[in-house]
């Protein structure tokens, strides 16, 4: 390892994708995974056991002591909502697999809450992963 600073990241999702994005994480040299944060205690202190990095059950805790420079949100689509509004609010970078949500009403509360932040601190973004994209993301509106 250089003596270049290692980017510090959270995963949230103790699950099958969660384990995922934790093997690669810790897999880079340039990363820092200090937390994992599921819903079930065993399992996620099993989790997190398995990759070196500290429990939780509790978001709010979790982005409080560990203070993440990213945050990769891994949890079933239908529960993307909530996890994803309260970290925007809170003001850290978050990876989100897609899809974003289901709920257009939803999807405009966070596109609302993200520009608002935008304008509003630095050092802030979402990014939603497209690798099956063939045309491009499409804007979705609601009518």
């Amino acid at each position: 390892m250089n003596n270049h600073k290692r980017l510090k990241v959270a995963l949230i999702g103790a699950g099958g994708w969660g384990r995922q994005h934790a093997r690669v994480f810790q897999s880079r040299e340039d990363v820092d995974l200090c937390a994992i944060v599921g819903r079930s205690v065993e399992k996620t202190k099993k989790r997190a056991a398995e990759f070196g990095a500290n429990a939780y059950t509790d978001i709010a805790r979790m982005l409080d002591r560990e203070q993440p420079e990213l945050v990769s949100l891994c949890l079933p689509n239908q529960e993307h909502f909530e996890p994803t509004l309260q970290i925007i609010r809170a003001g850290f970078p978050l990876l989100v697999e897609k899809p974003l949500v289901y709920d257009l009403k939803e999807a405009d509360i966070l596109m609302n809450e993200i520009g608002f932040r935008r304008h509003t601190a630095k050092n802030e973004g979402m990014t939603i992963p497209k690798r099956f994209y063939t045309l491009g993301p499409a804007r979705i509106t609601n009518h």
